[in-house]
């Protein structure tokens, strides 16, 4: 059930442990069990298509009439019904948006993220424009720009927006920008980036209401200081500090950086968007890493591309916001010229987000953070010293028309648009030298060839360019990373590999090489479309023959658009047991979209691509290899026609049913049991009594402690691979596993240690190379008996 704000309830509720997992194959610590009268709930049906999270759902024993709910003592209050039939009425109006248009603009505008799919979230973090879907200064800015025109003209006769336009004064202005802003609040709930951006607002329309001085730094040290007195908590709030942070860069470093910009020829707009988006990045970036243990590296270019389509996207928004309740038609022909900038704010997060190199690993937690922070202040201060101080030795100092030293200036700009010469801001620069700044007291930080010294001038920019150029081009090269340019600096990925067990986190995606370039099989698509995206793109795999899905666990399917996206892939394949339900939804649906057939993998099913790859499939049994498996994705995926259990195989979990390959590639052979558990791994060695010793183990469900003795003796691998997330809550790889593999004579690769592995085959030995993401190491194991 999902309530609006401002109602009051009463329940009963019971802790009680887990006794198995969620739908989606994961682990539940507990289960909150809610008993009360049943009672109609007036609900802010947030997402009517979206079933709630199980970590988070209330589950509530059912009576005779039907599932009990808790008892509502007190309704929510008229505003807060208003506010839940706007918020209803522009999904409605948005119902009828291609996917991404109708999944982002409530987000845009109210910051409704509940139809975000996880892989578009995903792209909105790598590329750092989440910040677009937390509804803050930049929604309310635009908001209020169309009431008041541009800020710094509001209390001029020359201001502009609707509010002059009508004839309303400067005093009505400040009273209805006012009330514009409480029910700003009360529509996209106040949230700590709303509540901030909304105090703010409330302080400058104070300013333009009384005629005074408008200054937005002390109106954000204001708003922080009573936000902060009204909720301590919120000083203890990452959204918040996020919030502040980039709002004070935007007031304090990104018009410097923009004068610097437009000194040097850059478009006096271009110059303002990529100074903000600079200089947000650069103050909430430290802040990130202490979160998330990464810096992005296309953060500002992705800032800038989506910038172009924020503002007609959340007019638009608002504009079928405000309608809906009126009109659904009139909001829906709102909406609609709104579905494109949405459409093109996806494209960007999802492009950025697909680089190799959008993102970096750096240290988490305060340490992280602090050395990012660090660095951050020391690039951005020694900098420009260290390129004036290049300036200053190539400028030699000579003898004037009179005999005398020539003297060196630094030039600047001044507000009032003058240049050279000591203005009111000039201030001394020691003997026979002058400093000009900006009319602040502040020396602009440009330095010039002495004077008279023509020369020079034109050498210190050609160098400064070179440097610059350098920078970009390096830059460039750590995002896109084109594979030979990768390989020849830090060998990955080796020649020659064979098997590439992929880090994706706690999941699998393995990736085998089909002979021709660019061309791969795929082995399950790991928790997240991003990771196994980024992994296939360093490999260069543009062609997928087919792809394999062991089971449909989440840690093995989710990550399915990623390996579909800018790919061709020609049929995918599937355990014939359809669990857990809603991933299986999710993979015909996907499958269906792309319109790539899903077909059923059968017990004794032999495929070859080349002369070097060929793969049986060993497991699990299955009642016909023909079935094709793409259903109706609206069909209720429990009815499942694949699924009859007259002829169908008992499972005690979706992991025993795990397609389970023998696979041999140049002179190798590979065991590929998915996440197959103890009585599985029993069963199909009784099935195969001759199943051969092989090269590469694939570890069975991460390396777990539930595996086969006998079976890990049959096999005797001399690698074993464990795909495994890097401080997993489940304690994977067993330290027992290891030990039992250690003891058989195997070599042990781990993701979560080692990163990416290949598996390699040279002309005269086989190996086996791990790349950290980051920094490339290479490890060489031999595979040799």
């Amino acid at each position: 059930m999902r309530l609006l704000p401002s109602t009051r309830l009463r329940l009963q509720a019971r802790l009680a442990p887990a006794t198995g997992r969620g739908p989606g194959g994961d682990r539940i610590a507990a289960v909150l069990r809610v008993v009360g009268d049943r009672a109609p709930v007036a609900a802010d049906r947030t997402a009517p298509d979206t079933p709630p999270s199980p970590a988070a759902s209330i589950a509530a024993p059912d009576g005779p009439a039907g599932p009990a709910s808790p008892t509502i003592t007190r309704a929510p209050t008229t505003l807060q019904r208003a506010a839940g039939a706007l918020r209803a009425g522009l999904r409605r109006a948005t119902d009828g948006l291609p996917a991404d248009a109708r999944a982002l603009l409530p987000g845009l505008v109210i910051g409704d993220t509940t139809r975000i799919p996880a892989e578009l979230d995903d792209a909105f973090h790598a590329t750092d424009l989440t910040h677009l879907l937390a509804v803050s200064g930049a929604n309310f800015t635009i908001l209020l720009a169309v009431l008041i025109g541009p800020p710094h003209l509001a209390t001029r006769p020359e201001r502009r927006g609707l509010a002059p336009r009508v004839g309303i004064s400067l005093r009505g202005t400040a009273l209805v920008g006012g009330a514009l802003t409480l029910g700003f609040v009360v529509v996209c709930r106040p949230e700590p980036s709303v509540l901030r951006a909304a105090t703010c607002g409330l302080i400058t329309l104070a300013a333009i209401g009384t005629g005074r001085r408008r200054s937005l730094l002390p109106a954000l040290a204001g708003a922080v200081l009573l936000l902060v007195l009204y909720d301590p908590w919120l000083a203890r709030d990452f959204g918040f500090l996020l919030s502040v942070l980039a709002t004070g860069a935007l007031l304090t470093i990104a018009p410097r950086w923009s004068a610097a910009l437009r000194r040097r020829g850059v478009p006096p707009r271009l110059a303002e968007v990529l100074a903000a988006a600079a200089a947000a990045q650069a103050a909430c970036a430290p802040v990130v890493a202490v979160l998330a243990a990464r810096v992005g590296l296309v953060a500002v270019p992705c800032n800038l591309l989506a910038e172009l389509a924020v503002a007609p996207a959340t007019v638009l928004g608002f504009a079928a916001l405000a309608v809906a309740p009126l009109s659904l038609p009139l909001a829906k022909a709102a909406a609609w010229p709104a579905a494109l900038p949405a459409e093109w704010i996806a494209g960007v997060a999802r492009t950025g987000a697909a680089l190799p190199g959008a993102e970096v690993s750096w240290p988490g937690g305060w340490a992280g953070g602090l050395l990012l922070a660090a660095l951050t202040a020391l690039v951005l201060g020694a900098g420009p010293r260290f390129l004036r101080g290049r300036t200053a030795r190539r400028s030699p100092t000579g003898a004037g028309p009179d005999g005398g030293e020539r003297s060196s200036v630094a030039t600047g700009t001044r507000p009032d648009g003058a240049g050279l010469g000591a203005g009111p801001g000039a201030r001394p620069g020691g003997a026979g030298q002058v400093v000009t700044g900006t009319g602040s007291g502040e020396p602009t930080g440009l330095s010039g060839a002495g004077l008279g010294a023509g020369p020079e001038r034109p050498r210190s920019r050609r160098s400064g360019r070179w440097l610059a150029a350098g920078f970009v081009l390096v830059l460039v090269l750590a995002v896109f990373r084109p594979p030979p340019v990768t390989r020849v600096l830090t060998g990955w990925p080796p020649a020659g590999w064979r098997l590439v067990a992929c880090d994706v986190g706690q999941g699998d995606a393995l990736v085998l090489a089909a002979g021709r370039a660019g061309t791969a099989v795929v082995i399950d698509a790991g928790p997240e479309p991003r990771l196994v995206d980024r992994c296939l793109r360093r490999l260069g795999v543009e062609r997928i023959p087919i792809l394999i899905l062991t089971h449909f666990h989440a840690d093995h399917v989710d990550g399915l658009p990623g390996v579909l996206r800018g790919r061709a892939v020609g049929a995918i394949q599937t355990t014939t047991y359809a669990e857990p339900p809603a991933q299986v939804a999710f993979v015909r649906r996907t499958a269906a979209s792309a319109r790539i057939p899903l077909v059923a993998a059968a017990v004794g099913e032999r495929r070859s691509l080349g002369p070097k790859l060929s793969w049986q499939v060993l497991w699990p049994p299955a009642q016909d290899p023909t079935q094709d498996l793409a259903q109706d994705p609206t069909q209720d995926p429990t009815q499942d026609p694949t699924q009859d259990p007259t002829t169908s195989p008992h499972f005690e979990d979706a992991n025993d049913a795990s397609v389970t390959l023998l696979v041999r590639t140049a002179g190798l052979t590979l065991f590929l049991p998915g996440d197959l558990e103890p009585p599985a791994q029993q069963q199909l060695l009784a099935a195969h009594p001759d199943l051969p010793a092989v090269d590469v183990l694939k570890v069975a469900h991460h390396g777990s402690s539930y595996q086969d003795p006998t079976l890990q003796e049959r096999l005797r691998p001399r690698l074993a691979l464990v795909t495994a997330g890097k401080r997993n809550p489940y304690g994977h790889p067993s330290p027992r596993t290891l030990a039992a593999l250690a003891g058989q004579g195997a070599s042990v690769l781990r993701t979560d240690v080692d990163g990416a592995v290949a598996v390699v085959s040279a002309p005269g030995a086989d190996g086996a190379a791990s790349s950290r993401s980051h920094r490339r190491l290479l490890v060489k194991t031999s595979l040799e008996r």
